[in-house]
C-alpha cells in the first residue's frame, strides 16, 4: 500500500487506453472523483490525471474519499490517497462519517451515506460533476442482486450517468473488467488496497461475486450477462417512456394526492402498468424506493378486478381508493408521519414529500407537525412556505428514466 517516493507522471500513459472511456467528461467544468483508495477507483483516478494531460486541463481536479470509519485501517488508506493526489496536484477532501451506525444493514446503510456525503460536497465547491469507478464486474453483480428481488426494469444496466438535481454522476469504466485495471495499475506502479469487506460473505455482494468466478469459468461469463444488462438497459429506456406517456394521459394531482384512470392501465400491457404503480406509488408515498414487484403486480389486479372487488387497500406507504368513473385515489397512509423542528432560514423536507422552508425573519424556531397527511407549522404565526415536492425529483435519475421524471414533474407544475 506504500507508495513510490514519486511516481513520475510518465507512468500514467499506462492508463492512455482508458481515456476514450472519459469522452463524457466536460473538462471546461470542474470535475470531481471519488477515489477509495480501492483498484477500480485508482484507476480511474489515474485515467484521468492522464486524460487531463492528453488535454491540456487547467480546471483544478477534485478528489473525494469518504472514511466511514468502519475499520482501523481506513484513515491510512484515505492518507495513502491524500499522498498520491499531493504528487499529481490534485486537490484532495477526506469526508468522515460521524453519525451512528446501525445495528443491521451496515453495508446498505453505508452506501447511502458515501453517497450523501459526495453529493453534498460537490454542492458546497459548485462542483456540476461526479466520476465513480464502477465497472462491468459491478454491472453483473448488480444485475445479479436485483434479479433477486423480482421486476424486470432492474435487470438494466448500471447508469452510465445519473443525475441529482444539478450534478451529474458518471461511471466512465462500465465496459472494463476489474482485473485490466489492476493490470495497469500494476504496471505503472500504482498502489491500492483491497477492502476486506469484498470478501466478507456475511455480505450479499461478495457472495455473488464469489458465484460470478464460478460462472466465469463455464460459458455464463461476466461479459455475457453485462451484455443482457445492456440490452435490457435499452429495453429499459422503451418502458419509460410508456410509462410516461401513461402518466401524462391518465393522472393529475390534487393536492398531495394522485388520481388515476383505470383505463389507463387497462390500455397497456400487464407489465408496463405495474412498473408506473410502482412509480405512482413511489412519487405519491414521497420514498425513496418502489415497492417490490409481487406487490405491485397484486395492486394492479386489484385496480383491473383481476382479483375481487376490494374499494380501497395498501400499498407501500399508500392507501389506494376506488371512486367513480374508474378513478382511484393514491393517497398517503397515515401512519409514521414525522414531527421535525425547524431553525429561521432553514429549509428541510417533511416525509420525502414536502419542501417547507421558515422565513429568516421568523422570530424563533418551528415545529413541523401532520395535519392529516400535509404539514403544518407551530406555532401557527411563524412565517413559513411549503412546496409539494415528492423526493423522487431530486434523483437519483437514471438516463434511462428521464422520461418518467419529466413527467412527474410535469404533474407538479401544472
Amino acid at each position: 500500500m506504500h507508495l513510490r517516493e514519486q511516481i513520475p507522471d510518465t507512468f500514467l500513459s499506462v492508463f492512455s487506453d482508458f481515456v476514450p472511456c472519459l469522452a463524457p467528461v466536460d473538462w471546461g467544468q470542474r470535475v470531481a472523483v471519488a477515489v477509495s483508495g480501492g483498484g477500480d477507483s485508482m484507476a480511474l483516478l489515474a485515467s484521468v490525471l492522464e486524460a487531463r494531460r492528453v488535454n491540456a486541463v487547467s480546471q483544478p481536479l477534485q478528489v473525494l474519499t469518504v472514511d466511514h470509519k468502519l475499520r482501523a485501517a481506513s484513515a491510512d488508506e484515505a492518507d495513502m490517497v491524500a499522498s498520491f493526489c499531493a504528487q499529481h496536484n490534485a486537490d484532495h477532501t477526506i469526508l468522515p462519517w460521524t453519525g451512528d451506525r446501525p445495528a443491521s444493514g451496515i453495508a446498505e446503510r453505508a452506501r447511502i451515506i458515501r453517497r450523501d456525503l459526495l453529493l453534498a460536497e460537490c454542492r458546497r465547491q459548485g462542483i456540476r460533476q461526479l466520476l465513480l469507478a464502477h465497472t462491468m464486474d459491478d454491472v453483473a453483480e448488480t444485475l445479479l442482486m436485483r434479479v433477486r428481488r423480482g421486476g424486470l426494469r432492474g435487470h438494466a444496466s448500471i447508469a452510465a450517468q445519473t443525475n441529482y438535481s444539478q450534478i451529474s454522476v458518471l461511471r466512465p469504466f462500465l465496459l472494463l473488467r476489474r482485473d485490466v485495471l489492476r493490470k495497469a495499475l500494476v504496471d505503472a506502479g500504482i498502489p491500492w488496497v483491497e477492502d476486506p469487506s469484498n470478501s466478507n460473505l456475511r455480505f450479499e455482494r461478495p457472495r455473488v461475486r464469489r458465484t460470478l468466478q464460478t460462472l466465469d469459468e463455464g460459458n455464463f461469463t461476466t461479459e455475457r450477462i453485462a451484455a443482457y444488462a445492456t440490452i435490457m438497459g435499452r429495453w429499459r429506456a422503451m418502458m419509460a417512456r410508456q410509462i410516461a406517456a401513461t402518466i401524462e394521459s391518465g393522472c393529475r394531482l390534487d393536492g398531495a394526492e394522485l388520481q388515476l384512470q383505470s383505463r389507463s392501465l387497462r390500455a397497456i400491457p400487464r407489465l408496463i402498468a405495474v412498473e408506473t404503480l410502482r412509480e405512482l406509488v413511489r412519487f405519491t408515498a414521497g420514498d425513496a424506493y418502489m415497492i417490490d414487484f409481487a406487490q405491485a403486480t397484486e395492486a394492479v389486479d386489484r385496480i383491473l378486478n383481476v382479483t375481487g372487488n376490494a374499494t380501497t387497500f395498501s400499498a407501500g406507504r399508500c392507501v389506494v381508493s376506488r371512486g367513480p368513473d374508474g378513478v382511484w385515489t393514491l393517497s398517503r397512509a397515515l401512519r409514521d408521519l414525522p414531527t421535525l423542528s425547524i431553525a429561521a432560514g432553514q429549509t428541510i423536507c417533511w416525509d420525502g414529500r414536502f419542501v417547507i422552508e421558515l422565513s429568516d425573519t421568523a422570530d424563533g424556531p418551528g415545529e413541523i407537525r401532520p395535519h392529516g397527511t400535509v404539514p403544518v407549522i407551530h406555532p401557527e404565526h411563524l412565517p413559513y412556505a411549503v412546496n409539494f415536492r415528492p423526493r423522487v425529483l431530486d434523483g437519483p435519475v437514471a438516463c434511462t428514466d428521464e422520461p418518467v421524471f419529466a413527467a412527474l414533474s410535469a404533474l407538479v407544475n401544472a
